[in-house]
């Protein structure tokens, strides 16, 4: 797809998974699903786009700090740019049409602490989460079902502290609007979780799949040419091998 292509895709993606968000007040059995659906409606099954994170996270470990050229770099603004210009509508199109006031906000029974180290957790895990699938080239369905079960997971678990947003741009568009429809700054207190926990997540999964050692381009088999044809799937260097033991027969006789 080309720059267009991924633009829209990306647009349409945010809008509607904001959509679901703000209608249903996040409810967790429907945002991973929607998550699913909009990754598979858009054919960024490679890509687990929508998230600004997982994008900068996946450059990161694919090319690290120093080799990210002006192309990744523009890439990454059009792509959060989509991103805004989805989100936006998504939250009026709720307003609009279900008259939901839904914005993220934490819990009142814990500290500032609990509250960053709870959206910490589980951003790491769902930033994690696609760095290992994106390359996965035989399983696309059963990749984008995973993280979506981690979005899930994420928001049963840790939603009643934290909010458990995990996206920045979904959380700022959302509390944004919302803020200034209804004058509350209450939409605006908890907003540095929601963008400093995101980050160091990113910067945490990096560093652990290049720990892990996940590859960065799809590994497919190499198959070569044999001696009489192709070699079925033999390994090149036992091709070699018999190679070298028919020429040492060959020199042996001589």
């Amino acid at each position: 797809m080309n720059l267009k292509h991924k633009f829209c895709a990306e647009a349409y993606g945010t809008f509607l998974l904001t959509f679901v968000i703000v209608a249903k007040d996040y409810e967790a059995t429907l945002i991973g699903p929607a998550f699913w659906m909009c990754v598979q409606g858009t054919n960024m099954i490679h890509s687990f786009h929508f998230n600004p994170c997982v994008q900068i996270a996946s450059l990161l470990h694919k090319k690290g700090t120093h080799n990210l050229i002006l192309k990744d770099k523009k890439f990454l603004l059009w792509s959060l740019l989509a991103q805004i210009i989805g989100a936006i509508p998504g939250v009026f199109a709720a307003w609009w049409i279900y008259d939901s006031d839904f914005y993220f906000k934490t819990g009142d029974d814990y500290n500032d602490a609990q509250k960053f180290f709870a959206e910490l957790i589980f951003c790491i895990h769902i930033i994690l989460c696609p760095l290992g699938l994106t390359y996965w080239p035989h399983n696309k369905l059963i990749g984008s079902l995973v993280v979506s079960g981690g979005i899930t997971a994420g928001i049963i678990t840790v939603g009643h502290i934290s909010g458990a947003c995990f996206n920045p741009t979904i959380c700022f568009t959302v509390n944004i609007i919302q803020g200034i429809r209804t004058g509350d700054s209450e939409h605006f207190e908890y907003l540095w979780i929601y963008f400093i926990a995101p980050v160091i997540a990113m910067l945490i999964a990096a560093g652990l799949a290049c720990i892990i050692h996940f590859p960065t381009e799809p590994e497919k088999p190499i198959l070569h040419e044999g001696i009489a044809g192709r070699n079925n799937g033999v390994p090149k260097h036992e091709v070699i091998e018999t190679v070298h033991s028919i020429d040492l027969q060959v020199t042996k006789r001589v």
